[in-house]
């Protein structure tokens, strides 16, 4: 229960509140890893990334079998930086039974090795992509790889029709091609 408050403060932005929480909660049942896992997003989310991976690591070898967990901390090796680990972990995520839903963390190790014709396949097996915006894979890893290609790209993205794709899903594609002033 306290690790359930602990988070509902985190998702109303009460973050002294919410680690506070985390810490009760992770003292009364240390060995629970819910707890340990949620604490870790909230430490990623505030830039805490060594505290944690330490949070992110504990939940997954108190819950191995967790494909949620081994995600976690698989993107939380990814902001660190560690490709290899990072990998390591989506891998798990995904034969754990998350499938597809892990081909993020190997199309952000792609991008940052900057190997373009990885990216393209791996966006092109994202089943959620709408079929609309598949003919555009190319176009958007041209702009990553070329920022000089990115204000072309950025407009067409503009011109997507809201019943495709409503413009704040593609948040995080404009965030990847530098647009912070949306």
């Amino acid at each position: 229960a306290h690790a359930v408050l602990a988070q509902i403060n985190a998702d109303r932005g009460d973050l002294l509140d919410a680690e506070s929480g985390f810490f009760f909660a992770i003292s009364l049942e240390p060995n629970e890893p819910t707890p340990h896992h949620w604490y870790s997003i909230l430490l990623m989310k505030v830039g805490r990334l060594d505290a944690a991976l330490a949070q992110a690591s504990r939940a997954q070898e108190l819950d191995p079998t967790s494909p949620i967990i081994a995600l976690n901390l698989a993107n939380t090796y990814l902001l660190k930086g560690d490709d290899e680990s990072a990998l390591r972990f989506g891998k798990l995520a995904a034969e754990l039974g998350l499938g597809q839903k892990t081909g993020d963390v190997e199309l952000s190790v792609a991008v940052r090795r900057g190997q373009w014709d990885v990216a393209r396949q791996l966006l092109a097996e994202q089943e959620e992509l709408p079929p609309e915006l598949r003919s555009m894979i190319s176009g958007f890893v041209d702009a990553l790889a070329d920022p000089a290609k990115r204000p072309a790209f950025v407009a067409e993205l503009k011109r997507i029709d809201p019943k495709v794709k409503p413009q704040l899903e593609l948040l995080g594609p404009y965030l990847e091609l530098g647009q912070t002033d949306l």
